[in-house]
């Protein structure tokens, strides 16, 4: 037609015009929720209150942090006098790991709480998981990855790499995590170093650039995941920061929306065969709030929840709570299986109510258990 601009294409020859609200381009990817439905035996025996072992531990080995994001929904910890710079004992770490890696826990996530490449046995835990054919991730600001023993350990030992970069300049960067701007380099030299590890040992490790949205940030999208495909990172990962998740903290965060969309348009195009970048939304409503569509709390047992100070919580959204412990992992982590799926847990899980949850990081799967479990909406039965 005349007068109608010829729809732009990317390296995989997506019409890039008309998918302004795309997640994705192929389907088959870590950060698509429909994965869930591989955790259909976990979904069942969640019904029938009989939780299995997690899927995924997500342990916070300490409770230091080199940064100071603005929208951290850990500010519950990092702000709390009694949680501050709480670490495991290299003790307690390696025997909780022994003891996840025993109950059958297949995925160990090293977040925080604080910065997890803090803690000085880091390593030695990451080194059992992989010896007993489990897989580690981790999630980081990157900034104390700085030596190449550290950046090899984690090539090799993890499945994946997040970076929480959140920012496209120097200037930005020490402004969001109340940081030096000089960080911003740092963090991009070894992001640098391991990729290269990465492809000259084929190790299998997919390292990702994240990019926490900010009302702050939401201009610099494009230009992190220009950084992120010239650092020849395998994904950008772009997501909403959530000022509900962080307690004490009631306002919605008002995103400039056309802003978001037209950068992470831009990142879509983008893409190579050896590039992909995820812009998640389905999580979250069309201004990037909270989105809790489901009835009860279900797939909390998915993923168990280790803080720095020994305790378990209820789930990632409501770590450093006091309100929602479950239970203690110190000084024995056995007390953990004593107390999973039995009459408190599930008790304590139906008495959560939904509508008072921040937003919840596996929603997702709750609505699967409730609709395609539940309800055989999806008639399992029948291929």
């Amino acid at each position: 037609m005349m007068g109608q601009a010829e729809p732009s294409a990317n390296a995989k020859g997506v019409n890039t015009k008309a998918m302004e609200l795309r997640e994705w381009t192929d389907p088959f990817n870590s950060f698509n929720s429909w994965k869930g439905l591989m955790y259909y035996e976990h979904y069942k025996a969640i019904l029938e209150g009989r939780f299995l072992p997690p899927v995924e531990a997500s342990i916070d080995p300490t409770y230091k942090c080199n940064v100071d994001c603005i929208w951290c929904n850990s500010q519950r910890i990092l702000h709390n006098k009694n949680l501050l710079g709480k670490t495991m004992s290299q003790e307690h770490l390696l025997r909780l790991v022994d003891f996840l890696i025993d109950w059958g826990v297949r995925g160990f996530c090293y977040a925080g709480g604080g910065e997890p490449t803090l803690h000085p046995y880091l390593w030695e835990a990451m080194r059992r998981v992989t010896a007993a054919g489990r897989k580690n991730a981790i999630i980081s600001n990157g900034i104390a990855i700085d030596t190449p023993e550290k950046q090899e350990k984690l090539v090799k030992c993890c499945r994946w790499v997040g970076i929480s970069l959140d920012a496209g300049s120097p200037e930005l960067f020490g402004k969001i995590k109340r940081t030096h701007p000089d960080n911003f380099a740092k963090v991009l030299d070894n992001v640098r170093s391991m990729v290269e590890l990465v492809r000259k040992n084929g190790y299998r490790c997919d390292i990702a650039i994240k990019y926490l949205v900010h009302p702050s940030n939401a201009h610099e999208i494009a230009k992190a995941c220009a950084i992120a495909r010239d650092l020849g990172v395998a994904h950008f990962h772009a997501r909403p920061a959530a000022s509900e998740n962080i307690e004490g903290l009631g306002e919605t965060l008002q995103f400039p929306m056309d802003v978001v969309n037209e950068q992470l348009a831009q990142c879509l195009e983008m893409q190579t065969d050896g590039f992909e970048t995820f812009g998640v939304r389905h999580k979250f409503s069309n201004s990037f709030n909270l989105k809790n569509n489901f009835s009860s709390c279900l797939s909390s047992p998915l993923a168990i929840q280790l803080g720095a100070d020994g305790n378990v919580y209820l789930c990632v959204d409501w770590r450093g709570s006091k309100d929602y412990i479950l239970c203690s992992h110190y000084p024995d982590p056995e007390r953990i299986r004593e107390y999973w799926s039995s009459p408190e847990h599930i008790a304590r899980l139906r008495r959560v109510v939904v509508s008072k949850c921040p937003r919840c990081t596996y929603g997702v799967y709750a609505r699967q258990i409730e609709h395609a479990v539940a309800n055989d909406e999806m008639c399992v039965d029948f291929p």
